[in-house]
């Protein structure tokens, strides 16, 4: 099972603010990201996506728009690996009796 990690995202918008030396809006990312969903064929995203992402696990996400996202942080030599994990199912684990440590996958 994959998972998004919030915390990760806005993480990642203040670690570019800092790199930027300015403040880094939501408004400017969904810009970003939609301007590169958009040369990907794909439909252009809301600000109110990009504020979902950073506030809540999201129910679905689109892998055009986490590709878009990732790329945006990457172009500014962010690390963006963490930015989904891969976990074990918790059914497993509690069949097994064993701790499971998550594997990060790339994004």
């Amino acid at each position: 099972m994959f998972t998004f990690d919030t915390k990760r995202t806005m993480q990642l918008r203040r670690e570019l603010s800092a790199k930027l030396n300015r403040d880094v809006t939501l408004a400017e990312v969904a810009r970003e990201v939609s301007a590169r969903l958009v040369k990907m064929g794909e439909k252009p995203i809301g600000l109110q996506v990009i504020r979902r992402l950073e506030a809540r696990q999201p129910q679905h996400l689109d892998i055009a728009t986490l590709n878009a996202l990732a790329s945006f942080y990457r172009s500014y030599g962010l690390d963006v690996s963490t930015l989904v994990r891969y976990v074990e199912d918790t059914d497993k684990e509690e069949d097994s009796g064993k701790n499971i440590v998550p594997h990060y996958a790339s994004a």
